[in-house]
């Protein structure tokens, strides 16, 4: 999963992730996992 464009700058050099981007990042992983989820893993 490409993450680069999720988030925001904090500054020049740190990027914060919100609530909703750690989700969907969990969400990718454990349907990549295949695990129950409701979420299914797309190439």
């Amino acid at each position: 999963m490409d993450a680069r464009q999720m988030g925001t700058m904090t500054s020049r050099i740190h990027k914060e992730l919100t609530t909703d981007d750690l989700a969907k990042i969990a969400g990718t992983y454990h349907a990549w996992r295949g695990e129950v989820t409701g979420q299914q893993w797309q190439a």
